[in-house]
């Protein structure tokens, strides 16, 4: 029998073994990073304080006009506070050159947005500080809010829902290890369903509702960081018809989110 109808089985055999080669060497890199940071000796992170440092993350650094005067509010309420907008490309950088062994997941993934969830459990974990979401506006400072605090998330509505702890804003100290074990759970999704299972708001909140030790997590309620609930009815109304003075609408709230969607 002619050896070239053998040649196309041949090269997918070649294909799958080099496949499953490169994945398990990605997840070996990834359990040796877990075992290592785990081990490690970090202080106390009930007396560690939560970073001045706000991230934010956008594909280049020109934002459209609704996100600068939003994010302009936030460094407004934070002058003391320093300031991190990352762009697609400072990502791919922060990647490569502090968890090269992500890398490969990182470019795997088959939505930008699975790529900007994932970075910003990173920079919490790296640096540690407050991630926000570009379509939050910010109504009032949190530097008293955040004092004891080790990690903290917003509930929007009761909690209860798959998505009602969102990763559009979070603070946390460097080094906490709920982070490795939001990344441990987020390398074992990869490209297996949509983003909110995988990197987002679903992953999240499994997370902390699965998580052992959660003396240091603090949950707060919506009306704190999410008073509008986009899965409702009068939420969807507000995504639409922004107030005109947002500390008088939200008198309770330190930040509103508008819910842009823009992934």
């Amino acid at each position: 029998m002619d050896k070239t109808i053998y040649f196309p089985v041949y090269v997918v055999i070649l294909f799958l073994i080099v496949f499953i080669y490169h994945k398990k060497r990605n997840w070996l890199r990834a359990r040796h990073f877990l075992r290592t940071e785990r081990a490690a000796i970090y202080p106390e992170t009930s007396s560690t304080k939560i970073p001045t440092l706000i991230h934010q993350t956008w594909k280049t650094s020109e934002l459209p006009d609704n996100f600068k005067k939003w994010s302009d509010s936030i460094k407004k309420f934070h002058p003391d506070w320093d300031y991190i907008l990352w762009t697609d490309e400072d990502n791919w950088n922060f990647i490569n050159d502090h968890y090269s062994w992500f890398l490969p997941i990182y470019e795997s993934y088959n939505q930008n947005i699975k790529r900007v969830d994932a970075v910003r459990y990173f920079y919490l974990y790296h640096y540690g500080g407050l991630y926000a979401d570009l379509d939050f506006e910010c109504l009032r400072p949190i530097d008293q809010l955040v004092q004891g605090i080790s990690i903290a998330f917003g509930k929007m509505g009761d909690g209860m829902c798959s998505n009602c702890i969102p990763n559009a804003i979070m603070m946390s100290v460097p080094k906490h290890k709920f982070w490795l074990f939001v990344i441990e759970k987020m390398i074992a999704r990869v490209n297996t369903s949509r983003p909110e299972y995988e990197t987002g708001p679903i992953l999240l909140k499994e997370c902390i509702d699965s998580y052992t030790d959660k003396k240091n997590i603090t949950l707060f309620d919506c009306e704190y960081f999410y008073p509008i609930d986009w899965t409702t009815k009068k939420g969807q109304w507000y995504r639409s018809n922004i107030p005109a003075n947002p500390r008088e609408e939200f008198q309770n709230s330190y930040f509103v989110t508008y819910w842009t969607h823009t992934w």
